[in-house]
């Protein structure tokens, strides 16, 4: 089935300054995601393992990194390139055009302004700003070059885990287990606002059986969840607490859908509130981590019982 072209904003053009209306593109996907036929996505434990072999021995010889600069390493590339051409109807592109096209688009993501995060609709309309295309590239180029964001993950999963990733924008821990660990059979839900990674990410999984869904609009800040009743074995939040309307009650909110003894992955940016980073990530962050000490035996990480965190932490539910 033939995916959903994206809404564009008027003016701009096709190539250096697509403007894309996120939340009328986002929208537009829900029908086909409805309709696109489910595949399996799990691989055998060889192909596994082979494929992280090949990463290591490219990586600890230092060449991965040019290898994904050059195109030499182009999964990466050629999914994103789909994404350009079929949904977002851009111009044709070489490797090297990504790589100007980041640095523009970059430049043109840049904010000095000050955001007014008081409601959730002011919340994810600063997530929506045309500029936030940026942050596909980035997360594209991101994930070529670090691949694993997480060992701890391959080494944690156990079969017929189900696990949420929230907050995920491009989910690059669902990423990693498609991957390097699909060996091991999981369930994923993957959350988020709907923002622009969270756009290309339900155009490049739609079809994965694996993965359900759940786009977290204005409406459901006080309940994120809705409709997902089952709880999770593992739950993900990387990268996500500083940027919350509410992070304390999102830890709380997680914690009760977690299994007992369920593990949560998380980490929580020290910020000083600039740019999409938010007064309350920067006002709750000592408070919401001594909330998580209280309620987590640390399995891994440095998590303080005063609220003093560094790094990734992996918690166990008490």
């Amino acid at each position: 089935m033939i995916p959903p072209k994206a809404v564009h904003q008027a003016g701009g053009n096709h190539f250096d300054d697509l403007r894309l209306d996120v939340a009328a593109s986002i929208q537009a996907q829900e029908e086909w995601l409805r309709a696109v036929a489910k595949r399996p996505v799990q691989r055998s434990w060889l192909a596994c393992q082979s494929a992280l072999l090949r990463y290591r021995l490219l990586q600890r010889a230092g060449a991965w990194e040019p290898w994904v600069n050059l195109g030499l390493e182009g999964a990466w590339f050629h999914e994103f390139a789909d994404y350009w051409h079929r949904v977002l109807a851009g111009r044709p592109l070489t490797v090297m055009d990504f790589h100007q096209l980041r640095f523009l688009y970059r430049c043109r993501f840049q904010r000095d302004a000050s955001l007014s995060w008081s409601t959730p609709q002011e919340h994810v309309a600063n997530w929506q700003d045309a500029c936030g295309l940026f942050s596909v590239f980035q997360f594209v180029y991101r994930e070529a070059l670090q691949p694993v964001r997480s060992w701890e993950l391959l080494r944690l999963l156990k079969p017929g885990m189900r696990i949420l990733e929230y907050g995920c924008a491009g989910a690059p821990m669902y990423r990693t287990w498609r991957r390097f660990g699909s060996s091991t059979p999981a369930d994923w839900v993957l959350a988020d606002i709907p923002g622009f990674p969270y756009h290309y990410s339900r155009h490049v999984f739609a079809a994965d059986a694996p993965v359900r869904f759940c786009t977290i609009a204005t409406d459901r800040f006080d309940d994120p969840l809705h409709g997902v009743d089952k709880p999770f074995d593992l739950i993900i939040v990387q990268e996500v607490f500083e940027h919350l309307h509410r992070p304390r009650f999102i830890a709380e909110y997680l914690l009760e859908r977690l299994q007992p003894k369920g593990l949560i992955f998380f980490d929580y940016i020290a910020s000083e509130a600039h740019g999409l980073d938010t007064p309350a990530g920067m006002q709750e962050r000592t408070e919401t981590l001594r909330y998580l000490a209280q309620r987590l035996d640390v399995v891994q990480g440095q998590l303080s019982p005063d609220g003093d965190l560094k790094g990734l932490c992996i918690g166990r539910k008490k």
